[in-house]
């Protein structure tokens, strides 16, 4: 009778220790979901605002990211609101709700397939529209998407051992195209040194900032995912963190550059002459110079992550007699 008395109690504290992890995984994401609701706005009126530059990539892929994160917070407010007050008084219905929280899953594969995207098209502007860069990254994005589904499809949970292998691809991916990235940008700006000026990489320092900064942000959250201990209850709260910074991310970065802590487009000459610099959310201008015959030849690529003032990310090139006058081109130059 006593071992019957100690079982159950086992039981119950097991129970509300699941309950509690589940209130504070629920908790935790709604105060991240409000947190992309508010950048989604500002997102959105800084995309909007402009529609003739407006990149409709980005675009479509921020609204496409809130959709799928407010169809996932529904799922968590049914199950705050409904599903756990069922599982108090019928746990007989707690297999029945964790197949329909097993929604979830696919919505955070198709969210991160989406993110990786916007890394890749990143990546691949940043190299001047290289395609084995985009073959390369193209690849490991499909498969890593693919082996999500598979990882994360009905009757997988978060104890299968197929899951980590997914999180680990996660990680390798995101850490991979943001070290290819900014490499390009810091190779770039060395080799354009001489044109612009020691006073002028700062814009290339900080654009490297801003890349890096939301990549180690995501990969740390899902490195913690990683370690955390399998057997503990709250191991849904760190997951929880990850499916939201996935869509918040890419959307705090559209934002930084909207807010114009990226680069400001100007039009400046090698003499590194102020001019008061315009808006712009271009990240990114990428100049290098090769000497050819006595004569300076510049050549600009231009990837651009927000939208696109001029037609197409480009590559130009022009010869100056004098580097003294030769201009740093902009897309809009």
């Amino acid at each position: 009778m006593a071992n019957s008395g100690s079982i159950f109690c086992d039981l119950l504290k097991e129970e509300v220790r699941l309950l509690l992890a589940v209130n504070a995984a629920g908790l935790t994401e709604t105060i991240f979901y409000g947190i992309h609701f508010v950048l989604f706005c500002i997102c959105m009126y800084i995309l909007l605002r402009n529609r003739r530059s407006t990149q409709w990539f980005i675009l479509t892929s921020a609204i496409i990211m809130f959709a799928l994160s407010t169809a996932d917070i529904s799922i968590t407010m049914r199950l705050l609101s409904h599903d756990v007050a069922d599982i108090v008084f019928n746990p007989t219905r707690l297999n029945t709700i964790i197949k329909f929280v097993g929604k979830k899953s696919p919505l955070f594969v198709t969210n991160n397939f989406i993110a990786d995207l916007i890394l890749l098209y990143r990546c691949w502007m940043v190299w001047g529209r290289s395609k084995y860069v985009l073959i390369g990254a193209s690849f490991l994005v499909l498969a890593d998407t693919i082996w999500g589904y598979i990882s994360m499809g009905p009757g997988v949970s978060l104890e299968s051992p197929f899951l980590p292998l997914y999180i680990w691809s996660i990680l390798g991916i995101n850490v991979l195209m943001t070290l290819v990235t900014v490499g390009r940008i810091f190779w770039v700006s060395m080799m354009a040194r001489r044109i612009i000026g020691t006073r002028q990489l700062q814009s290339y320092r900080t654009v490297m900032a801003i890349i890096v900064e939301s990549s180690l942000v995501y990969s740390a959250c899902i490195l913690a995912f990683i370690l955390f201990p399998d057997n503990s209850s709250y191991r849904m709260v760190m997951a929880t963190i990850c499916m939201r910074l996935v869509t918040i991310m890419p959307t705090l970065l559209i934002v930084q550059v909207g807010l114009g802590r990226v680069v400001r487009e100007s039009n400046v000459t090698a003499t590194i002459s102020e001019r008061e610099s315009r808006f712009s959310s271009v990240i990114l201008d990428t100049v290098f110079t090769s000497a050819q015959g006595g004569a300076i030849r510049s050549t600009v690529i231009g990837p651009c992550l927000v939208d696109e003032e001029a037609p197409d990310a480009y590559q130009n090139s022009i010869n100056a007699a004098s580097p003294k006058t030769l201009p740093i081109l902009t897309p809009n130059a």
